[in-house]
């Protein structure tokens, strides 16, 4: 779901608040940037001021967003950040909350079909990312035969992996934004 070192996220509520579609995009939008404002948030995602400060309130609400402190300008905005460490969600926790589970499947869901959403328009976007950002995106899938601990381990390293280049990050404007999907799930033909 989203970025780095774990927090699991483990009532239904705050599961049910990022499972609302917009709010998860504003969340991701979030999620892209060091910390944000209502304003660069609605520019980027062609949404009304107001609207984007509506969904900040709840994501912060359920502690998936914290205000970060001014940076810099007069004031009159607040800042926005992901909470430290990002979140996971942890199938464990959730199990000892009534709801959750259920919260977690519509989550799922939502977050599939952004997925989906963000997957299709790059497969009919008309290169206006630049020649960088279409030579270097790339697609892959396999099917592997694994034991339950081995997909245990498989996660870790691609955990550990998308941790460490997120702590390595391009500065902002020395490179482009991606967003890395990965999904270990059983096969279906």
């Amino acid at each position: 779901m989203a970025e780095h070192s774990s927090r699991p996220v483990t009532t239904a509520a705050a599961l049910r608040a990022l499972a609302q579609p917009l709010r998860l995009r504003i969340f991701y939008a979030l999620a892209a940037h060091p910390m944000a404002t209502s304003t660069l948030l609605a520019n980027e995602l062609d949404q009304k001021v107001p609207l984007v400060s509506y969904h900040l309130a709840q994501l912060n609400r359920y502690g998936l967003i914290e205000e970060a402190p001014n940076h810099g300008g007069d004031g009159r905005e607040r800042w926005w950040k992901v909470v430290e460490g990002g979140l996971r969600l942890s199938a464990k926790d959730l199990a000892a909350e009534p709801g959750a589970e259920v919260a977690a499947k519509t989550l799922g869901q939502v977050v599939v079909a952004r997925h989906i959403e963000i997957l299709e328009k790059h497969m009919q976007s008309d290169g206006t990312h630049g020649a960088d950002g279409q030579e270097h995106s790339f697609n892959s899938d396999m099917t592997l035969r694994l034991s339950p601990g081995q997909l245990d381990s498989l996660h870790a390293e691609f955990t550990a992996l998308l941790d460490r280049y997120a702590k390595e990050q391009a500065a902002p404007g020395e490179g482009e934004r991606f967003v890395v999907i990965v999904h270990g799930i059983p096969y279906q033909p």
